[in-house]
């Protein structure tokens, strides 16, 4: 009997969800491709001047989509969570209508 596949975070994110999700979010698909790590199915990035941007499955198993966004050389980055049916964006794990599902991670001296 042959094995159910099993994908990163729970579901498989193709590479028009991904696309969708790039438009919806910064206007372009630009430059959207797989990831070019090992193993990267279902991961795909592309970079809009120095911002890199991923966009993938959330790997806590939430069920949602996350994008990352980083500043090439810059310490932290943020990210957001959309649901993956509607790609509307969640909000945070403590129901902050201020996060409206930014995160934003980074050193203790990055917010001083």
């Amino acid at each position: 009997m042959a094995r159910k596949k099993t994908y990163p975070g729970g579901f498989r994110l193709t590479m028009a969800t991904a696309r969708k999700l790039a438009v919806q979010e910064f206007g372009t698909a630009k430059g959207l491709k797989q990831g070019s790590w090992y193993n990267s199915e279902g991961f795909y990035e592309m970079t809009m001047g120095n911002l890199e941007i991923e966009i993938h499955p959330d790997m806590s198993c939430s069920g949602c989509i996350q994008i990352d966004i980083a500043m090439q050389g810059a310490p932290g980055h943020i990210y957001q969570l959309h649901d993956r049916d509607t790609l509307h964006r969640k909000s945070s794990a403590f129901n902050s209508p201020q996060a409206n599902g930014l995160f934003l991670f980074g050193s203790s001296q990055d917010r001083a």
